[in-house]
């Protein structure tokens, strides 16, 4: 009973950091979405490609891109869709096509 019990409580020791971000990541986080622009998403999707935050910086990122096309452009939507990640976006750019 003692070495099941210990087994589990090592278990969630080491699996704490894999849940965790790091103070750094947290502050560029922050950093991020004080000063938000496509090249701010970009470093911080480059520097943490495995954050919890991922999803919704990249989300950010093409939103705030998305904005800046010139909509009345079929070549400047066209340029958008392809480097669109986000499935959200890609389906905004062609809507507007």
């Amino acid at each position: 009973m003692k070495n099941r019990l210990f087994l589990l409580l090592l278990m969630a020791v080491v699996s704490i950091p894999a849940f965790s971000q790091s103070k750094a990541e947290v502050k560029q986080y922050e950093k991020t979405l004080a000063k938000p622009s496509v090249k701010a998403y970009e470093r911080f999707l480059k520097r943490y490609p495995q954050s919890v935050y991922y999803d919704q910086i990249a989300s950010l990122r093409d939103s705030t891109d998305f904005e800046t096309v010139d909509k009345s452009s079929l070549k400047a939507l066209r340029d958008y869709k392809g480097r669109c990640k986000t499935h959200t976006w890609k389906e905004k750019a062609l809507e507007a096509i």
